[in-house]
């Protein structure tokens, strides 16, 4: 199949393009450093030259700390560069399946007796991240009920794993580690809320479920990619620093805390689970190992 994949250079587009191609598809890769997916013009010529079958929408803002410094910007990517792609698959490719990658940030602030949350949960988005990926949402569900497109909403919980900007919390802590190891920075390791707790999967099973979503032809509709177990992020840092060997003394960070946290967030992933078969492989020990190996 050929799968154009937007956002194809990030965190969760690399993981995708490197199974995409060792399962033999054909990927055609969009990347903002090369088109910008909010210039409608640009990605419809881009479709219209190399129609697809199968479409992974990953390009936007996907930063929570930098959706409360610029919600303009985030709504601006995730809405209008949502619409962008719809728009000309639309009208060059209207068979192909479409799967745009949301977030777990649409279900927003959920109570213990919630958990594990489902895709029937309500979405009540605490912060502009959150509420630029709902919008997004009912944006791609519009083209599938009004245009009959084949539309596919997968609310990725918290990926993790090599490769993942350190304007996230956990490769933040790895690189502070690292640098820390070579003697760069001095044995403090600055960090914001470690109180919260996560559905952290690997990046590579996230990649996993997006293919098998794309080319296995499974119903329309919404499903979470999450691992169904809630890891804390205190956790996750007491592990990055089993693993690095190091004496650290760890200094709460005021510029590193988000105005709005959500205390916990766990998902179901009993329907991507009844669709595909789908199981994740990599344990979070060896997704921290591959992260801090990589900074």
């Amino acid at each position: 199949m050929r799968v154009l994949v937007t956002g194809a250079r990030g965190f969760v587009g690399t993981a995708l393009v490197n199974r995409l191609t060792q399962r033999q598809h054909q990927v055609a890769a969009i990347d903002r450093d090369e088109l910008d997916v909010c210039d409608a013009s640009s990605v419809d010529a881009f479709v219209k030259a190399q129609p697809p079958d199968a479409v992974v929408h990953l390009a936007g803002q996907s930063s929570v700390a930098r959706s409360f410094a610029d919600p303009v910007g985030t709504y601006r990517s995730n809405v209008l560069g949502t619409v962008c792609v719809l728009a000309a698959v639309q009208r060059h490719a209207p068979t192909a399946r479409v799967v745009v990658a949301s977030s777990a940030e649409v279900y927003g602030r959920v109570g213990p007796g919630e958990l594990p949350v489902h895709e029937l949960h309500p979405t009540r988005p605490a912060n502009p991240y959150g509420g630029s990926k709902l919008a997004m949402e009912t944006a791609a569900l519009q083209y599938r009920d009004a245009l009959g497109l084949d539309v596919i909403v997968a609310r990725s919980f918290n990926a993790v794993g090599p490769g993942q900007s350190i304007d996230f919390a956990i490769p933040s802590f790895a690189a502070q580690l690292a640098a820390i190891s070579r003697g760069d920075a001095e044995p403090v390791l600055r960090v914001g809320n470690l109180d919260v707790t996560r559905d952290l999967i690997d990046v590579r099973d996230a990649a996993c479920a997006l293919d098998t979503l794309a080319t296995e032809g499974v119903p329309s509709g919404v499903y979470n990619i999450c691992a169904e177990t809630g890891v804390s992020i205190q956790a996750a840092l007491d592990e990055l620093v089993r693993l690095s060997g190091l004496q650290v003394v760890v200094v709460p960070d005021p510029t590193r805390m988000r105005p709005v946290d959500i205390p916990v967030m766990v998902g179901s992933a009993g329907r991507l689970r009844a669709a595909t078969g789908f199981e994740p492989r990599v344990p979070l020990e060896q997704s921290l190992a591959d992260l801090l190996a990589s900074v």
